[in-house]
């Protein structure tokens, strides 16, 4: 009969060394500060910091080049005082993330966001005793979800009329047109600044006030009279910002004041008194293209033709409008049935994690950069309430995916980053790199898992077809409702078959979900 050997406790090699792995308790207290906060107080036991300093300092020993001394054989005192500092700052950071990773796995709490040290600078290892710190979390609130089954959701039919074929070929005519400076003259409607930025402190600032952000080349374009003269410097609305902006020339300097979004990520911009400082480096105008160079560039055998292949372009993107808009729907039945407690304010980390939500989500419908920027901007300028609105949203769909065990593949994601790269012109690899580093992917994933969690609720509603440019009615939700009611089709219309070529002159993009 085999054997193992046993250490004098009775237990096997593999057993010790599990429970030589298994990290020592804490001492953690969790206090709400707050809906949706939480503040941990988390206590290290002193045997695990000189733990902690004995693996470090043995890592140490291992690795360091003492001149003098082969390399693992210096004395550790002479190793403590060279590196003592260097070793302290290291102990201190791995057991505050340590420990602050176990406090929460033991707490079994849910945390989202980025977590907030209090005072990380400040805390000092003690020579003696244990090391307390405190951690503020943002987490997830409890979430009763109301019945998904048979939700009231009305599917708009598609129209195209030959009045928005036009207006496409217009765009593209301008999209495709040739840029260049303008030497000399003034600035008008469409022309695209560039511009350095200023965002000021105080209302009617001069030069000599606080800078609280600057943008060294930003571009600005000069908005016109079809949007009311209203448009957006660095992510905020400006109202009558084509009437502040027309007629200047290089050089010219226009200060804006006005109060900061209500919903900016800056809490020194936001509803505070500002003055945005723009000095205009260049102006570039666009001289469109005629719609016959268009046909001939793109491969088309007549205009008609072209326009033929536009207006397949639009019904595409009219089909995955269609798509949204009956998600908006059961967004807009969850936001009204489920009762969720939220913070009294947003933290600027929640609203920045807003807005690159809201900025992804609108790429991926294949909207202009130009409306991406606009609707981000104008989604900044909103009240307080949206962006709560927007949080609310973010926690009821997050557990309806729990409940409906949602997962997103990385294959998925993938998808959905190729498909952006190739309407950017960019490698997909790249784009992944730059998004894992500026938090982005991580959105693109919750993007992803709230369409697949909607599409999932969708399968199940009471759909009724109306009329194309009718308005979706609020109607109550009954399964008695349900079962007169035709469920949802499924498209027959065969995509138009367009070159690689033709979809990016065109500047169309796939919409992926």
């Amino acid at each position: 009969m085999a054997t193992t050997d046993q250490d004098v406790n009775g237990k096997t090699d593999d057993e010790s060394t599990v429970a030589a792995e298994k990290p020592k308790p804490l001492q953690v207290s969790v206090e709400d500060i707050g809906p949706g906060r939480k503040l941990l107080k988390i206590e290290v036991p002193a045997a695990r910091i000189a733990d902690k300093f004995d693996d470090s300092y043995k890592q140490l020993k291992t690795d360091a080049n003492i001149p003098g001394f082969r390399k693992g054989r210096a004395p550790r005192r002479l190793i403590e005082r060279r590196f003592s500092t260097t070793v302290r700052d290291d102990v201190k950071g791995q057991l505050v993330g340590e420990c602050f990773a176990q406090a929460v796995d033991d707490e079994k709490l849910e945390v989202i966001g980025e977590p907030d040290v209090k005072e990380l600078e400040s805390i000092e290892l003690p020579d003696e005793g244990s090391l307390q710190f405190q951690v503020e979390v943002e987490v997830a609130p409890e979430v009763e979800l109301p019945a998904l089954d048979g939700i009231a959701v009305d599917k708009s039919a598609i129209a195209v009329a030959d009045t928005d074929v036009d207006h496409e070929l217009e765009q593209l005519r301008h999209r495709l047109g040739s840029i260049t400076a303008v030497e000399g003259g003034k600035a008008e409607e469409s022309d695209l600044l560039a511009t350095e930025v200023r965002i000021l402190s105080g209302l009617n600032a001069n030069d000599d006030a606080e800078v609280i952000d600057r943008y060294d080349d930003a571009s600005v374009r000069v908005p016109g009279k079809s949007k009311d003269d209203r448009g957006h410097v660095v992510g905020i609305v400006v109202d009558e910002l084509g009437k502040q902006l027309g007629g200047k020339k290089v050089g010219d300097v226009v200060r804006i004041s006005m109060t900061g979004p209500a919903s900016h990520e800056n809490e020194k911009i936001k509803d505070k008194p500002i003055t945005i400082a723009v000095t205009i480096n260049r102006i570039d105008r666009t001289e469109p293209i005629a719609a016959e160079s268009i046909v001939e560039q793109l491969g088309f055998d007549s205009i008609d033709m072209m326009k033929e292949y536009l207006r397949g372009m639009i019904e595409s993107r009219a089909s995955h409008g269609q798509r949204e808009a009956m998600r908006k729907q059961i967004s807009e039945y969850l936001l009204e049935h489920t009762e969720l407690e939220l913070p009294d304010n947003l933290t600027g980390r929640q609203t920045e994690r807003l807005l690159h939500r809201r900025r992804l989500e609108w790429s991926s419908m294949g909207l202009p950069d130009d409306e991406v920027s606009q609707r981000v901007a104008e989604a900044r300028s909103g009240s307080e309430d949206e962006a709560r609105r927007q949080l609310k949203m973010f926690f009821i769909l997050n557990q309806a995916a729990k409940k409906f065990e949602i997962e997103v593949t990385d294959a998925e994601i993938n998808g959905v980053i190729a498909q952006l790269a190739a309407e950017q012109g960019r490698r997909p690899q790249k784009m992944r790199q730059d998004m894992q580093r500026s938090g982005e992917l991580e959105h693109m994933g919750l993007l992803v898992r709230e369409r697949k969690t909607l599409d999932r609720i969708l399968e199940a509603a009471n759909v009724t077809e109306i009329e194309a440019g009718e308005k979706p009615k609020k109607k109550s939700t009954t399964k008695k409702e349900r079962s007169t009611k035709k469920p949802a089709a499924k498209s027959t219309k065969k995509p138009v078959a367009k070159s690689s070529k033709t979809a990016k002159a065109t500047g169309e993009k796939s919409r992926p979900g």
